[in-house]
């Protein structure tokens, strides 16, 4: 999710088309939500969990293995995988918090949760390092 943007905005135009992606995805991840809370709510909270790490990796691995086999990713492409990333984490992290609330105590998740967000947010400093 950091990549792809970057992508993006060095190409032709692309400040402006990861703009418009940005904004649609935004629009349509703002319409989904009250019914991702409710499937969250609805379906076991470690199926939804493992099915969404699958979703995502699967998209993942096929954008990847299409890239290297085409030697670029078009512009659509990147757009498709920062969607299908931001819908990812639009999965992910609600069912991951209501996942640990559910089976750890109050004060174990208390505990548990801000592990998750320094643990969260270090993978995301250290995916946007790149060597020298």
């Amino acid at each position: 999710m950091i990549g792809v943007p970057w992508m993006l905005v060095n190409r032709s135009g692309g400040d402006e088309i990861y703009g418009y992606a940005t904004l649609a995805a935004t629009i349509v991840l703002f319409l989904l939500s009250p019914q991702i809370g409710i499937y969250i709510d609805r379906i076991s909270r470690k199926k939804m969990l493992l099915g969404s790490e699958l979703a995502g990796g699967t998209i993942t691995l096929v954008f990847a293995i299409w890239g290297l086999y085409a030697g670029r990713l078009e512009t659509w492409q990147l757009i498709a995988v920062y969607f299908s990333g931001s819908l990812y984490y639009s999965i992910h992290f609600p069912t991951q918090f209501a996942f640990t609330q559910e089976i750890f105590s109050k004060e174990q998740y208390k505990t548990l949760n801000s592990v998750l967000e320094v643990q969260n947010q270090s993978t995301s400093m250290i995916a946007g390092v790149s060597p020298a």
